[in-house]
């Protein structure tokens, strides 16, 4: 049986952020059922829901960690992500876990297997890391507009500046070896000033710095977009062609047969 699947949806959102997500809204269809939830030492409460196994087409349990009124910084919010794990391997009785991260939600996948908030705390117990439009070197926006200005709409904006102690701790370490990576990035929108981006995160913003140990995959999407169909900053470029098939399930497939 392939490992479980655990979504960390990204800043200022919630579990039904998959819902919309493209190329993965499949794997959450219906209401998921709530599991077990918690605080973390900030403060912070989280909760653990499980997608209805009937309704997705992955070979392998489907859970979600929902911190949607989450306040507090991305090292705390990574202790959700260990209690999470923890329990996601408890419930699909197995060992390793499959960690996909929206935006943020990606950072504080790195958080946890990175030991951000201290030695020790990642288990050894993930077998592959997807990132989905994560800005793993910082999102530039939060420097044009100001930490304090995007702290208005994400109050973890501050550790996404691309000078955050926190991106500087985890791109100044190296990533567990033997653990598959790979980062997904969208290319739907474009700027005469900045290249091609999806809407909120420019390409460079996005990319993962991993080893060759890691096995890692990059892919850039044509059709993804950081939010919904709609965006106001997307000025579609020429020549889009939607994906026929998700990066992420291409990936998972792979990986695990």
């Amino acid at each position: 049986m392939p490992p479980p699947v655990l979504l960390i949806h990204g800043c200022n959102g919630s579990w039904r952020d998959w819902e919309s997500q493209s190329g993965i809204n499949s794997w959450v269809v219906g209401t998921p059922n709530s599991q077990i939830n918690g605080t973390t030492p900030g403060g912070a409460r989280w909760e653990l829901l499980e997608a209805d196994p009937s309704a997705h087409p992955v070979r392998a349990a489907v859970f979600l960690l929902d911190y949607s009124s989450a306040l507090t910084p991305i090292d705390d919010l990574s202790h959700a992500v260990a209690a999470a794990v923890r329990e996601t391997k408890r419930l699909a009785s197995e060992n390793m876990v499959v960690l996909i991260g929206h935006s943020m939600g990606g950072l504080l996948a790195r958080a946890y297997v990175q030991n951000l908030a201290g030695i020790g705390q990642y288990q050894n117990d993930v077998a592959a890391l997807y990132t989905l439009a994560s800005p793993n070197n910082g999102a530039r926006i939060v420097g044009f507009i100001g930490s304090l200005a995007a702290s208005l709409l994400c109050p973890q904006s501050w550790g996404l500046n691309p000078m955050s102690g926190v991106l500087n701790t985890l791109n100044q370490r190296s990533l567990p070896p033997n653990m598959h990576c790979a980062t997904i990035t969208g290319v739907a929108c474009r700027s005469r000033w900045g290249g091609f981006h999806d809407g909120i995160l420019f390409a460079d913003d996005t990319l993962l710095r991993a080893t060759p140990a890691n096995g890692f995959v990059a892919s850039f999407v044509d059709d993804l977009q950081h939010t919904i169909p709609g965006n106001p900053f997307c000025s579609r470029h020429p020549g889009v062609i939607p994906a026929s098939v998700s990066p992420i399930e291409q990936l998972y497939d792979s990986q695990f047969p």
